[in-house]
């Protein structure tokens, strides 16, 4: 029964993989597409006359090019589709090996149901997870240019003693948190203080023992 778990595992585990393998292939296809469709490129290596703008083989090139940005550019999308898919794989599966479990007999001295249960348990909290996620994504747009902090920007901030903080600051969201390497999430205190500042504004961070302020000198995309 462990055995069957385990393989269960390992196959939702599998995936994960397909957004993953989709990178290399879209760096391909950008990078091809995105080379020899630079006219700068073109010119420098002769091939104006074999690949030009209206032409077949341009038109190929530059598909390659949307298509390797459309995946980069929506990462996030397919790997959150990636892990509700191999949650809905598994859910079934899990169904499975709860039905199994039953038949070995009397279900309260039955530590292969109450696994199986307990599985099912771990399995329907990671869907609601998932799910809750997709209802409130929101894609954001990294390239455009913004002159305040917004989710995505890298900041730099000078602190309350007058120094300038060693390491910049990432807003992210939620599920992005990680302050020990300097990403914050913009629910957090010091990230919604950050939210909306421009360049030589300072943000008030609300604290149990008072207002910390911290200027902040750089916004980054």
């Amino acid at each position: 029964m462990k055995d069957k778990i385990f393989g269960v595992l390992q196959r939702v585990g599998r995936s994960f993989m397909l957004p993953i393998a989709l990178l290399p292939v879209a760096g391909l296809l950008l990078g091809i597409g995105s080379s020899f469709t630079n006219q700068t490129m073109l010119e420098a290596y002769g091939l104006t006359s074999v690949i030009y703008e209206g032409g077949v083989l341009y038109t190929i090139l530059d598909i390659m090019n949307q298509c390797g940005s459309a995946v980069f550019n929506n990462l996030a999308l397919l790997f959150a589709m990636g892990v509700a898919i191999g949650m809905a794989k598994k859910e079934k599966e899990v169904a499975a090996l709860i039905k199994e479990a039953r038949s070995f007999g009397d279900l309260s001295e039955n530590s292969e149901y109450d696994e199986a249960k307990n599985e099912q348990g771990k399995l329907y909290s990671h869907i609601a997870e998932v799910e809750e996620i997709l209802q409130h994504a929101v894609i954001v747009d990294e390239s455009s240019n913004t002159d305040v902090v917004a989710i995505g920007c890298k900041v730099t901030v000078e602190g309350p003693d007058g120094k300038v903080m060693p390491t910049p600051y990432t807003i992210g969201g939620s599920q992005k948190s990680d302050p020990m390497h300097g990403i914050i999430s913009e629910e957090s205190p010091f990230g919604k203080a950050l939210i909306g500042k421009k360049e030589g504004e300072t943000a008030v961070v609300e604290a149990p023992r008072g207002n910390i302020q911290y200027k902040v000198l750089k916004i980054e995309r």
